[in-house]
């Protein structure tokens, strides 16, 4: 497939079935992830996974609009810097957590 026609026939789907996402499948989609270009390479970001049900509850409950991260069997949180933070660059767990 070209990109381009990738790009075009992207969609969102948030109904899920009752199953598990095979590690290798994950591991593929955080490699094309992980992949992703940013100015000078710096990345300045880092994926957490999170499959457990009882977290995904929680994490659906951080943002007003994410309440299917609770019914999805898996969840890729993007943690990055806040650009206001004087730890610009830094994407440690204090970052994340004021966010929440």
């Amino acid at each position: 497939m070209e990109t381009w026609d990738a790009i075009r026939s992207r969609r969102n789907v948030r109904n899920y079935q009752e199953r598990a996402i095979a590690p290798e499948d994950l591991d593929q989609i955080l490699e094309a992830a992980r992949r992703t270009p940013s100015a000078g390479n710096q990345q300045p970001w880092d994926f957490v996974v999170c499959t457990d049900p009882e977290q995904l509850a929680q994490l659906a409950k951080v943002w007003r609009a994410a309440g299917h991260v609770a019914r999805s069997a898996a969840t890729i949180a993007l943690i990055a810097p806040n650009p206001d933070d004087a730890t610009r660059g830094s994407c440690s767990s204090t970052t994340w957590a004021r966010r929440r």
